[in-house]
């Protein structure tokens, strides 16, 4: 009850107007000018024929008149000219602000804690936070501010007029409040359903993007060899299917409201303007009077239908506003702030340890890792071995800081990585997934982490030389300037599976962190580029402590040490002499892959290891 009553629609209209009046200052100016000229405006246009027929019939002067009048006018082209400038700047205020807006969520997106957009809910409310309305205009959190001035200029306008009407009867003013009222209450309605179906909407939306996310250049190949376009198309259309059956049931609902509104209108100033013929017919009321009352009927009518068309659409948007609020507001249980002093690692490599660690991913019923407890000596390299979901790739998130032990803690030099910076504790890491994401930069950028062609090119060449990457990008016509992304760039070069993994590693190569992290970074490359490739690990790593998984138990042997997890903790551990002679899991799973792969091992059995 407590988290709907904080991301409520008005909720988050408060929230926006709070981040106005403390980042632009102007922008709250220009909309305080507005409110009264927005009221002003219509009532010079209703008491002008007043005063008008007032003069005529008390014989003014036609000078008098004409001055009236056009003191009237002049004020009146001033409040035009006031609110056409307004507005303006409001729009154009009203966008920057969304666009910072806009800004923060895109920030969030990159810089919240890793489980926040890898789980469910997290995508959930990222979906809601940049979802747009489907539903009409003049909806949206960048445009509160300018329904926040149409709710107050209309509160006041109905005030305003109420006080006119009041004094012609107020059963009149009593009547034409009470069927705005059933009006409201339908428009209340309206926007509880909405807030239900956008809820609903969001986990289809999800659906299509996944789609929409996964039909690129990577995926290409494998749509097309294995036909995946009719599965690809049919998950489309469920979400398009049970996107488009939730907006039409609720276009549906917003045709029914409009019809009510418009026919509680038609009653309502049906009854006031034959009550107004009526006393002027009978003398009861002055000419100017009831011109006076006619426009001031017709005004408030319209008054009202606009201050609930405005409440109706600021709660709408304000409702987008809360969604936002609510990814933004997502917590961070990383260290942001100051931490323990990263270790020194200048002579000594550093130690890891995994105490009573415990992690359970958000929605699971049992924890992917439980009671883990290793200790990994400075400079060790250490095999993590085990079938698909042991837990192998949540271990090495929880040692890198893109998960937090729930239970436990994960240790560097005997200090709990949740005491360290964040951002600092990233940097003893240099690491190489299986998962490989290029960006669409410069190969010199992507290898050296650094925009703008800022970075060390002699380094950045010893790197792609040790990954064997050299020879490739020197044949490239812009050689480290060669961009990556056809996306983006139409002479963009596109890598192979194995390039992009050679790359990675001369990325983890040329950040020289002191905790090396390799997550399957072979299972692209051929067996020889494979055994090449963990020659130069093996290398590379002196001076390291390194933690490496594979599924190829043979790629395990330049390591000191191997475990072998299953379900979340560790089943075998030694030497991989050791584990053979052990004849348990570790050596089972070895003689089934030896049957495969006894090509391979005899071909990394002719290199010596550390060479």
């Amino acid at each position: 009850m407590k988290e709907k009553k904080q991301y409520s629609s008005w909720g988050g209209i408060r929230y926006i107007l709070q981040s106005i009046c403390a980042e632009d200052k102007r922008l709250l100016l220009y909309l305080l000018i507005r409110i009264p000229s927005l009221v002003l405006l219509p009532l010079c246009t209703i008491f002008l024929p007043k005063l008008v027929i007032d003069e005529v019939v008390n014989q003014q002067s036609i000078a008098h008149i004409l001055a009236t009048v056009g003191s009237l006018t002049v004020a009146m082209m001033v409040l035009n000219v006031l609110l056409e400038q307004t507005q303006a700047q409001i729009t154009a205020r009203s966008n920057q602000y969304y666009t910072r807006i806009r800004a923060k969520v895109s920030a969030k997106m990159v810089d919240t804690d890793y489980i926040n957009i890898e789980s469910h809910e997290g995508q959930v409310k990222r979906e809601k936070a940049i979802m747009r309305n489907y539903s009409g205009d003049n909806v949206g959190v960048e445009m509160i501010a300018n329904s926040a001035v149409n709710v107050a200029a209309n509160l006041l306008g109905f005030f305003t007029y109420s006080s006119i009407l009041f004094t012609l009867n107020p059963l009149i003013l009593l009547l034409l409040i009470a069927i705005t009222a059933v009006n409201y209450i339908f428009l209340k309605y309206m926007n509880r359903y909405e807030m239900k179906n956008l809820q609903e909407r969001a986990e289809f939306e999800r659906q299509m993007n996944y789609v929409h996310d996964n039909i690129n250049l990577q995926s290409g190949k494998d749509i097309r060899l294995y036909h995946m376009k009719e599965w690809l198309d049919a998950r489309f259309r469920v979400g398009l299917e049970g996107r488009n059956k939730l907006i039409h049931a609720f276009v549906k609902r917003l045709f029914a409201g409009s019809f009510l509104e418009k026919t509680l209108m038609l009653l309502r100033d049906g009854i006031v303007y034959f009550y107004l013929i009526y006393l002027v017919l009978n003398a009861r009321i002055a000419v100017s009077d009831f011109v006076l009352y006619f426009g001031a009927v017709s005004g408030f009518s319209t008054w009202i239908s606009q201050l609930l068309k405005e409440f109706h659409n600021i709660e709408r948007s304000g409702m987008f506003a809360a969604h936002t609020k609510e990814y933004l507001d997502m917590p961070d249980f990383s260290n942001r702030g100051a931490g323990a002093a990263l270790p020194d690692y200048s002579e000594n490599p550093l130690s890891i340890e995994f105490r009573d660690v415990e992690f359970t991913y958000p929605g699971a019923k049992e924890p992917a890792i439980r009671n883990f407890n290793l200790k990994i000596r400075p400079g060790e390299k250490l095999a993590v071995v085990g079938v698909n979901g042991a837990g192998k790739t949540t271990l090495v998130k929880l040692l890198c800081g893109l998960y937090a032990p729930q239970k436990g803690e994960v240790r560097i030099n005997g200090v709990p990585s949740t005491a360290f910076n964040r951002d600092e504790y990233y940097t003893l890491f240099s690491s190489a997934f299986q998962d490989v994401n290029l960006l669409p930069i410069t190969i010199g950028e992507d290898v050296s982490m650094t925009m703008d062609g800022a970075f060390d090119r002699e380094r950045v060449w010893r790197c792609l030389e040790t990954a064997g990457l050299k020879e490739r990008v020197e044949r490239m016509k812009d050689g480290l300037d060669t961009h990556m992304g056809k996306e983006l760039y139409p002479d963009a070069v596109e890598l192979s599976g194995g390039e992009k993994q050679k790359l990675v590693f001369a990325r983890a190569l040329y950040r020289d962190a002191p905790i090396l992290v390799l997550d399957e970074p072979t299972a692209a490359l051929d067996p020889i580029a494979e055994n090449r490739m963990y020659l130069q690990y093996h290398r590379v790593s002196e001076h390291k402590t390194s933690l490496f998984i594979s599924h190829r138990l043979s790629s395990t042997k330049f390591c000191d040490r191997i475990i072998l997890v299953g379900n979340g903790t560790i089943l075998e551990m030694g030497t991989h002499e050791e584990l053979l002679a052990l004849n348990g899991k570790y050596s089972e799973m070895f003689r089934v892959q030896s049957q495969y792969y006894q090509d391979d091992f005899e071909m990394e059995g002719a290199v010596e290891y550390g060479e």
